[in-house]
């Protein structure tokens, strides 16, 4: 399971897609909002059981 945390035109989010859609795992859109509030994420993070969060620190900021 991965998140798509990244807006879809940043080359990062290609990454994100691929891993998952290319291995047979399933991908979670995160919401704006969602991923502006650390327990909203934190939430959508347990409740969709996701195993593969590829992120750097800089948007928990």
């Amino acid at each position: 399971m991965w998140p798509l945390f990244h807006p879809a035109a940043l080359d990062l989010s290609v990454w994100e897609m691929r891993g998952a859609l290319a291995y047979g795992g399933r991908l979670v859109v995160v919401p704006h909002l969602v991923a502006r509030s650390y327990e909203d994420f934190h939430a959508l993070v347990v409740n969709e059981r996701v195993t593969m969060l590829p992120q750097t620190p800089t948007p928990f900021k």
